[in-house]
Formats: C-alpha cells, sequence, structure tokens
C-alpha cells in the first residue's frame, strides 16, 4: 500500500467515509493529498473537526521531511501538521486478572481443554486456526510444551483494517511456550514484521487477584501498567452478542464439584471458604503496531478484545468444567492430537464461524 491514512486525533471516521476518499489518495499517488470543504462531512466525526484536517502522506516521508511535508500540506489547503513519534499515544499495558473457582492443578487441564474445544469453534469457511506444531521443549532450564499456530484471521478484523490491508496479510502465527504454571504467547505477522506484536505472559497462582507484580517487572514498568479486573460472573463484561446462558456462571452450577452458581458476591464468599480450591491468572499483554494514523486506535482495539477474548474463555472454562475435570494431562494430549487433525478438516469446508470484531470502532 502506497499511502497511510494519517489524522489529527488519530480519529478515524467510518470505514465507508475512508474508503471513498482513499480511493481518491491513491489516484493522485504521487501528492499529498487532502479533503477540501466541498466533501462530504465524514459521520461520527464532530462537527468543529473538518474534514480538511485529514492529510494523506506516502511512506517514504519520515520526520526528517517534516518541512517538505508540511508545505507541501499548505499548498493543498490543509492545516500545518507534524507527524506523531513512533510510539506517541500508545495505551498502556495491561494486567488482566481472573480469579476462578478452581485449583491452579485443575486450572491446568481445563485451559488446555477449552482451548481445544474453543479452537474448533473458532475455525471454518477458510479461517480459523492452523496447528503447526505441539511439542515438548526444554530451553536455559525452562521445559514445557512448545505449540506454533497460524491464525488465518480475514473476516474477524475491524473493517477499516480489511479496507487498507493487502491481500494475504491477515495472517497471524501464534508461538506459546507452556511452562506451567507460566505462560508466554507472542503473536506476530510476516507482512508488518518487527512494527507488530501481541505478548501475553501468564503467572497462574493460588490466590484471589491480590498479588502485585507478579511478572517482577521494573518499578518504572510497574507503575504503567493497567490493571483490568474480569468477573466471570458479570453479565454486563459481555459484549451482548457473545452471551450465551448455558455458558453463564451465574446461572451454572457443575453436577459433579456441586461449584456454583456464581452470585454478585461470589469472590467474598469464595475468600471465606478455605476448603473450596481458588486461583487467579495474571495476564500481562503488551501490544505493538507501529503505523502512523492508525497505531492509537488498533492498539486499543486488540486490548478490548484481549479483554473480551479473555472473559468468554473463562467463562466457557467453569461452564465445562464437568467435562474436564476427571481428565488426565495424557486424555488432554491425545484429544490435542484428535483436534489438530479435526481443525484442518474444518478450516477447509463450511462457514466462518466464532467471534468477529465486535465493533469498526
Amino acid at each position: 500500500m502506497d499511502l497511510v491514512i494519517c489524522v489529527l486525533s488519530e480519529l478515524l471516521p467510518s470505514s465507508k467515509y475512508v474508503n471513498r476518499v482513499f480511493r481518491k489518495a491513491l489516484c493522485q499517488s504521487r501528492e499529498l493529498v487532502s479533503l477540501t470543504q466541498g466533501e462530504q462531512h465524514p459521520p461520527g466525526m464532530p462537527p468543529s473537526r473538518s474534514p480538511q484536517t485529514f492529510v494523506f502522506f506516502r511512506r517514504s516521508d519520515r520526520c526528517r521531511d517534516v518541512p517538505r511535508v508540511a508545505a507541501r500540506s499548505r499548498a493543498c489547503g490543509s492545516p500545518r501538521w507534524f507527524p506523531p513519534g513512533p510510539w506517541e499515544g500508545r495505551p498502556l499495558p495491561q494486567e488482566h486478572r481472573v480469579v476462578l473457582p478452581c485449583s491452579v492443578q485443575e486450572y491446568q487441564v481445563g485451559q488446555l481443554y477449552s482451548v481445544a474445544e474453543a479452537s474448533k469453534n473458532e475455525t471454518g469457511g477458510g479461517e480459523g486456526i492452523e496447528v503447526l506444531k505441539n511439542e515438548p521443549y526444554e530451553k536455559d532450564g525452562e521445559k514445557g510444551q512448545y505449540t506454533h499456530k497460524i491464525y488465518h484471521l480475514k473476516s474477524k478484523v475491524p473493517a477499516f483494517v480489511r479496507m487498507i490491508a493487502p491481500e494475504g496479510s491477515l495472517v497471524f502465527h501464534e508461538k506459546a511456550w507452556n511452562a506451567y504454571p507460566y505462560c508466554r504467547t507472542i503473536v506476530t505477522n510476516e507482512y508488518m514484521k518487527d512494527d507488530f506484536f501481541i505478548k501475553i505472559e501468564t503467572w497462574h497462582k493460588p490466590d484471589l487477584g491480590t498479588l502485585e507484580n507478579v511478572h517482577g517487572l521494573d518499578p518504572n514498568t510497574w507503575k504503567t501498567v493497567e490493571i483490568v479486573h474480569i468477573d466471570i460472573a458479570d453479565r454486563s463484561q459481555v459484549e451482548p452478542a457473545d452471551y450465551k446462558a448455558d455458558e453463564d456462571p451465574a446461572l451454572f452450577q457443575s453436577v459433579k464439584t456441586k461449584r456454583g452458581p456464581l452470585g454478585p458476591n461470589w469472590k467474598k464468599e469464595l475468600a471465606n471458604k478455605p476448603d473450596c480450591p481458588q486461583m487467579c491468572a495474571y495476564k500481562l499483554v503488551t501490544i505493538k503496531f507501529k503505523w502512523w494514523g492508525l497505531q492509537s486506535k488498533v492498539e486499543n482495539f486488540i486490548q478490548k478484545q484481549e479483554k473480551r477474548i479473555f472473559t468468554n474463555f473463562h467463562r466457557q472454562l467453569f461452564c465445562w468444567i464437568d467435562k474436564w475435570i476427571d481428565l488426565t494431562m495424557e486424555d488432554i494430549r491425545r484429544m490435542e492430537d484428535e483436534t489438530q487433525k479435526e481443525l484442518e478438516t474444518l478450516r477447509n469446508q463450511g462457514q466462518v464461524r466464532g467471534t468477529s470484531a465486535a465493533s469498526d470502532e
């Protein structure tokens, strides 16, 4: 893609509007293009934001070319504008804390079972998950299970991303090192290379989410981390399109363990029941998406989607407890082998399934 859209305050209009002006810009890619007062006001923008505040420039325009870019901008009738620095305005790292009424040992089986089941629910119609590797690893004193998966996500990203993404670029590689109770997952994209990654580091602890800095970050970095508490029984944290009554911990009761349903004060009640298992998954999410004009919007979107995924996944995990509570790790490895073959079949048939972008905002 020859052009990058840059927007003051990194505010994008609706995807339909951007698509129209983007085509116009592509037709004039040799020079910087700005919108004129005659353009229709973009939907969703405050009236005070005139369309002429939008500036298009080539990727070849770097910070050292600011005077030239600004001069061309004024010549086109748009206001003087300076591109932001590569990390200006990025969202803070977030640590998601998910408390569950199960033990750390139980969760290891429940997590792997639920990942396999959720993968099948998200695969179909040419999209979804492809498992390349699932094997033991041992390196630098760390020992666990290594997985390498490919996510084919063309229809599962916002429209404003699909609009500017080149063909074949919406394929993501996930590499995970599961040295339970510590896990590390890194998601990358071959098209964006070093300009994009999602890193999720997780510690599983036998507490109610009260530990501070479990990841051992330096004090200055830890000060920047935003803490996000996820309550699996709180329906208000669930997108309306994601809600399923049979996956609602506030309604579900386990036949085998008698755990649930979880009321509004279930965490306080759990703290007063020392005989009932408890644990917390501390998930530290760090995101990099280096693309002028889209950076903050996409990074914020990804953080919201991660919270959505963590919420839905752990609601499912708890409500599926009767399906996995009696399984062993040998059962899980056998199930993973079967799932890998099943995913390949599902991905090449039927319709697209599973979660899509909740919003194009």
